[in-house]
């Protein structure tokens, strides 16, 4: 039994588990830049505060959560939740329309 593909397009390449000492890698490199996307997280969310409202709504957030996302504990990721929200007051609003 041979296997011919016939989607060129999609060939599959076969996946394999990173080693222990990849892991160990991928995890320490975590930890060190970790104080490096907090500065970064919390940089950005400063200049979301110095915006004001009609800004905030053009990109679908409001000052309560550009104030909540900087309420998070700094391990936490604060775009998450300014993006769940955005994409929540958007599809509120398309329903709202069509609906």
């Amino acid at each position: 039994m041979s296997f011919t593909n016939t989607n060129l397009y999609k060939i599959q390449v076969p996946q394999r588990r990173p080693g222990n000492l990849q892991a160990l890698l991928q995890a320490l490199g975590r930890f060190l830049l970790w104080p490096i996307r907090v500065y970064r997280a919390r940089q950005t969310l400063h200049q979301l505060s110095q915006m004001d409202v009609r800004e905030l709504r053009d990109i679908g957030l409001t000052p309560y959560d550009v104030q909540s996302a900087q309420a998070l504990p700094l391990d936490a990721d604060p775009t998450k939740l300014l993006a769940s929200r955005a994409r929540e007051r958007l599809s509120s609003q398309i329903e709202r329309r069509y609906y």
